[in-house]
């Protein structure tokens, strides 16, 4: 009897694939004892109305820095800061308090970066189960995000210098496509024009103090404040 010749590739797909199937069918029940835990908790008398307090003081603080509005889901001050240590309200409602303190406000100018999709070998992907991308650090592109209530962006004079003398170019604010990260907290990122800038970046070289990105906003803010 001659047995058929497994490919390496398809022996490791097949085991990955069958440990994180196994791992899902036997996490469901605990999952949903958590839930079930977390839910009766909640509805302890002395939870909820300790819970009620922290949701009216951070409505107060919400109101302070112009944040109404938000639910009482919200975690944090900025959901698309890179770096975001905060994971309930708790620790939200701390953060809210320390930036009120220091009077916090948001930038006029704020740079926001996305990883580039990295190239895919297809023949790679036809030759075996597990998809390589091509080797070499990840690139990043790098977005301007100007304050709506001091740049007039939608003028059709300032697009037209956006594009021909700076390199940029106005895109749609809408954060989740675009899958942005901000390097600045900013509370409202719905008040912000969306700007894509020319070039390329490595993720360390993403930086305020990056000589061609400190340059780039030095020379937003002299050509389009003049229009």
């Amino acid at each position: 009897m001659k047995f058929k010749k497994i490919d390496k590739d398809e022996l490791v797909g097949n085991v990955v694939v069958g440990g994180v199937l196994a791992g899902l069918v036997l996490s469901i029940p605990f999952v949903m004892l958590a839930d079930g835990v977390k839910k009766i908790y909640n509805r302890i008398p002395a939870v909820a109305r300790k819970r009620e307090r922290l949701n009216a003081e951070i409505r107060k603080l919400e109101q302070i820095l112009g944040l109404e509005g938000r639910d009482e889901t919200c975690v944090q001050y900025d959901p698309y800061f890179y770096r975001n240590f905060s994971r309930d309200r708790l620790h939200y409602y701390y953060a809210l308090k320390n930036k009120v303190e220091r009077g916090y406000k948001s930038p006029d100018i704020v740079l926001a970066m996305k990883i580039k999709k990295p190239e895919i070998n297809f023949l790679d992907m036809l030759e075996s189960p597990i998809c390589r991308a091509n080797s070499g650090p990840s690139k990043y592109i790098v977005y301007l995000m100007a304050d709506k209530g001091i740049y007039n962006i939608p003028d059709e004079a300032v697009q037209k210098v956006l594009k021909e003398d700076l390199g940029m170019e106005l895109v749609d604010n809408d954060f989740k496509s675009l899958g942005l990260a901000t390097l600045s907290e900013c509370g409202r990122p719905g008040d912000y024009f969306i700007m894509s800038s020319p070039g390329e970046y490595l993720y360390e070289d993403v930086s305020y103090k990056n000589e061609t990105i400190k340059k780039l906003i030095e020379d937003f803010r002299q050509r389009i404040q003049k229009l």
